[in-house]
């Protein structure tokens, strides 16, 4: 179907309101304003979408599709399934909505990463939504030698309570149970002290050079 400008320009105002429905066998979906988005990209920003869509992958010349939109608005259906679409710097659907609430409840894409090696599962962590759940915390970080999703959360206090794969370690050596013992945070039954690193240097010499080796701990070892 053949529109003129103006009659365009009526659609977007029709979906850019709250209240703005267009026909139910709608399909011209994507159409596009001065801007690039497509009808689409502006339904799903207004939460406008019928149910039944399905053209997620519309897309604008930066390769940012109609669910991203919908994600960062939060307005995903929940059988949506999309997740590693990709705009152009490589940032997925997950990557988008996972800044701003948990994925769903069985998502297993931790490692997809952007451009930049952001991956989903350092995204979530980040911002606080790793699930309790969450087990990969191998997964590397970009650009940080070697240091995985477990060293990042340790500063951030987001290890889970279970947490004990403490000799997971970056390319020098330095553990988790390291990083622990840096920011004083490791365990009451913690008892991997002798965990060392590249250059010779435990986890017990990490703990009391910064004043983090515990009182009982330490008369034990002593005697």
């Amino acid at each position: 179907m053949e529109y003129t400008q103006e009659e365009i320009q009526k659609l977007f105002l029709e979906v850019s309101s709250r209240r703005g429905r267009l026909p139910d066998d709608f399909s011209d979906w994507h159409l596009t304003n001065e801007s690039g988005y497509t009808l689409a990209h502006i339904a799903a920003q207004n939460e406008n979408l019928p149910v039944w869509f399905s053209q997620w992958e519309l897309a604008t010349r930066d390769g940012w599709t109609v669910a991203h939109t919908a994600a960062l608005f939060d307005a995903l259906p929940l059988d949506f399934t999309g997740w590693e679409m990709a705009d152009n710097t490589g940032r997925t659907v997950a990557h988008v909505l996972v800044k701003n609430t948990k994925l769903p409840e069985g998502f297993s894409q931790w490692e997809m990463a952007d451009n930049n090696g952001i991956t989903v599962a350092h995204e979530a962590l980040m911002n606080g939504h790793l699930p309790d759940s969450f087990s990969q915390w191998e997964i590397v970080m970009p650009r940080k030698n070697g240091r995985t999703i477990a060293h990042a959360a340790v500063p951030l206090h987001r290890l889970a309570d279970d947490f004990n794969d403490w000799a997971l370690a970056d390319d020098e050596g330095w553990t988790v149970a390291h990083e622990a013992a840096y920011f004083g945070c490791l365990p009451h039954d913690f008892n991997q002290w002798d965990l060392e690193d590249k250059r010779g240097q435990t986890v017990r010499d990490v703990a009391i050079r910064h004043g983090h080796f515990p009182r009982d701990v330490s008369s034990l070892w002593m005697d």
